[in-house]
């Protein structure tokens, strides 16, 4: 047996503090002298140096060092993988694990080898956190020596530091050499929260980036210091994270959450609680470089969850078609120059206007570097107009002001909200509520807040700048206005088949009310039923009046017989139902009953859809309904996940408005999904405001936080609609759920 010691630097160097910005955990200096293997019978211990250099990357926590600086600790428990060149299976090997104890958090630690037998000589390479399985190395590609690292989908958050687990680091050593430096993997984003009561979050982007999951972090050997390379290798679009349980996050504390490095194609969605709370656009923070920390500032959940509230920042880079330095009066008038602002997916234009005939020095985007970037109105009776949104109308705007780099500019700003650009010294028309505010003068970055009324959608509002001065970002809060638009409810709601529960309060008999009571509160339009038995379908037609409800029972040659069925529900006042529809998923014939078309590991079942026409009595706008209860087994899904869009052509050949709703029993990246999606859009993907968990379904489990909880089943899918809300709806009744899925509904306009 070889009996090893290797010396490891570790550690992290200091950090400035700034909301919405970028810090970086400066790299590792040089390891310093090697010290000589011996080759003796005996454990293996790694050592970590008592005099490591504090500018150096370390792992584990984050803490501060004597100067106050923030930096990197290990923690009591932590473990590292080591590998070696001469390993015999490196296909098959987790690596050898390594374990420290510590009685507090510190950049130096001795790592006992928790394991038996011999770790062989050779090169070694070191992951962080330690791999319980799989390959983590490949010393066959020289120069490089690749790790397989991850960053996890779902991270437990722990005050003021970053989930243990979250966190990679890699670090190498040549034949003989016993001196490590670790190198952090990934990135990290800050964020504090302004509400006692938030449980649990999101950060999630389009479907094909990738911000958690696996990838490769290559160290680079062909110099005695390490270069560590970092290849995408996408796998999970988002990432959940949560305290632990149903305990609260603190206000006023810093939290981490570890992210992939990477370059994003979409902009990342912030959600607490399920109510989207921020989204950082692409121009602002578009890649995430490893070892570098990304401060999201202070996450505020809206107080009316359906609101749309948009911030935008200024400090960071300048969008692009954005003025940057103080551009000619030709520049912005004539209408304004029309200035582009990427958000969720969406490019918003901001209006640049001014009335005056100075030569030159308007509005623009300043990228100074002594007071930092923001929108300068370089001269009085400037105006920055604020996105028009279609169905939507301004309600509030937060401005954060900040100072003009400009000696002249000695007077307190003054600025309003008004309605129209009027010619040079005219009266001007403030929107009630945006009168003219004071702004006090100078680098205090102080906010002001404006609360409109009498606002309307898709209409163009002015900040009017009534003495010069600066904006560092702003907030709009704008709320649904939908006078001019056509809407329907469409949900989906598996009310579970009558069964025999464990606990009492689940069964039929004591939930069927709260059954009914959930959906009157949903008030949905139309929506589609799973799970049906017959007793369920007499109650439901029996109590919800004010619904007509068509049933297919797929056991049943006829559709209409007395088994577990699916339906069609719609409110009688608003619709008409024609061309109503019933088929089998077959590779034959759809028109005739298939026995166990869902067959598997996971069981043997009869599935099939139902779909019809609707058409709105006040309006005479149709719309094509189609509901299913997907297949349970995967491979079943897959195959016959095509024929849904081909019983949608076949019963829809106009082309309406088209909605594809139920339990689909599949997660959003499966196969069937995928499929689905060629065709559909899902609601939840779209750039509507959300309410309500990720997780659809609770299993009666009141104990699961279906905020982090993966089980999303139940999918609202659309094609000619634009979904304005979605909700899925986790509200108990006495203490217990309505049923073992949630209700789940999008407002949608039908276009």
């Amino acid at each position: 047996m070889k009996r090893l010691s290797l010396l490891i630097l570790l550690a992290a160097g200091a950090l400035a503090l700034a909301a919405c910005t970028m810090e970086a955990l400066p790299e590792e200096v040089s390891a310093g002298e090697i010290n000589a293997a011996a080759s003796e019978v005996g454990p293996i211990s790694f050592t970590v140096l008592s005099d490591c250099n504090p500018s150096t990357d370390s792992k584990a926590a984050i803490g501060t060092n004597g100067s106050g600086h923030l930096q990197t600790f290990w923690e009591n428990g932590d473990a590292i993988s080591v590998y070696s060149s001469n390993d015999s299976d490196l296909s098959a090997a987790a690596g050898h694990k390594f374990v420290t104890s510590l009685l507090a958090n510190a950049p130096e630690a001795t790592f006992e080898w928790d394991g038996e037998g011999s770790v062989p000589s050779g090169d070694y390479l070191a992951t962080y956190p330690n791999r319980t399985a799989g390959r983590g190395v490949n010393f066959s590609v020289s120069p490089y020596r690749v790790a397989a690292v991850d960053v996890p989908q779902s991270q437990t958050l722990k005050a003021g530091t970053f989930d243990r687990k979250a966190m990679p680091a890699v670090a190498f050593a040549t034949e003989g050499s016993t001196t490590m430096a670790f190198k952090n993997a990934a990135a990290l984003l800050k964020f504090r929260v302004s509400e006692s009561d938030i449980k649990a979050g999101r950060i999630e982007v389009d479907p094909g980036d990738a911000i958690s999951g696996r990838f490769r972090a290559d160290v680079n050997t062909s110099t005695y210091e390490t270069t560590l390379e970092v290849y995408n290798q996408p796998v999970y679009n988002y990432i959940d994270f949560t305290i632990n349980g149903s305990t609260n996050l603190s206000t006023g504390t810093d939290y981490y959450v570890a992210i992939r490095p990477m370059t994003l194609t979409s902009d990342i969605k912030i959600y607490l609680n399920g109510n989207l709370v921020k989204t950082i656009n692409t121009c602002q923070f578009g890649t995430f470089e490893r070892n570098k920390i990304y401060n999201l500032g202070t996450l505020t959940t809206p107080a009316n969850p359906s609101e749309k509230v948009l911030t935008f920042d200024f400090t960071g880079t300048p969008c692009t078609g954005w003025p940057t330095a103080k551009d000619s009066k030709a520049t912005n008038q004539a209408g304004g120059l029309g200035c582009v602002y990427p958000w969720a997916g969406t490019d918003y234009t901001f209006t640049l206007a001014d009335c005056t005939g100075a030569s030159g020095r308007r509005i623009y985007w300043s990228t100074t570097a002594t007071y930092g970037h923001r929108v300068v109105f370089e001269n009085a009776e400037r105006y920055l107009g604020f996105p028009a949104i279609p169905g939507y109308k301004l309600i509030r705007v937060k401005c954060v002001s900040s100072q003009l780099n400009d000696a002249s500019a000695s007077t307190d700003p003054k600025f309003g909200i008004v309605t129209t650009v009027v010619g040079s010294g005219a009266a001007v028309t403030y929107v009630t509520g945006g009168e003219l505010q004071t702004w006090a003068h100078g680098n205090n970055h102080e906010s002001y807040t404006y609360e409109l009324s009498g606002t309307a959608a898709n209409t163009v509002y002015y900040l009017f700048c009534k003495i010069k001065g600066a904006v560092r970002d702003v907030t709009l809060t704008y709320v649904p206005s939908y006078d001019s638009d056509e809407l329907a409810r469409v949900g989906t709601y598996n009310v579970r088949y009558i069964t025999s529960e464990a606990d009492e309060q689940n069964n039929w008999a004591n939930r069927k009310t709260r059954v009914v009571q959930s959906i009157n509160e949903n008030d949905f339009d139309v929506f589609g039923l799973q799970e049906c038995s017959p007793d369920i379908k007499t109650y439901l037609t029996d109590q919800l009046d004010n619904y007509t409800i068509r049933y297919f029972d797929p056991k049943s040659a006829g559709g209409s017989g007395d088994h577990e069925s699916i339906g069609l529900a719609y409110k009688t006042a608003k619709y008409n139902l024609s061309d109503w529809h019933y088929f089998w998923l077959s590779a034959t014939d759809p028109s005739v009953m298939v026995i166990n078309n869902d067959t598997g590991d996971s069981g043997s079942y009869t599935r099939g859809g139902c779909c019809a026409i609707l058409t709105d009595k006040s309006t005479g706008t149709k719309v094509f309904v189609m509901v299913t209860h997907g297949c349970l087994n995967a491979d079943a899904r897959a195959e016959h996940a095509a024929q849904y869009e081909e019983m949608e052509k076949l019963y829809n050949p106009n082309g309406y408005p088209s909605f594809f709703v139920g339990d689909m029993n599949a997660q959003p990246d499966d196969a069937a999904s995928v499929i689905y999606r060629t065709y559909w859009d899902d609601a939840y993907y779209s750039t509507a405001p959300k309410t309500g968990p990720y997780c659809t379904y609770n299993a009666f489990n009141l104990e699961r936080n279906m905020y982090t909880h993966k089980n999303h089943l139940d999918y609202i899918y659309y094609r000619n609609a634009t979904p304005r809300r979605y909700v899925c709806n986790d509200r108990l009744y006495g203490g217990y759920y309505a049923s073992d899925h949630l209700p789940v509904y999008a407002d949608m306009k039908v276009d």
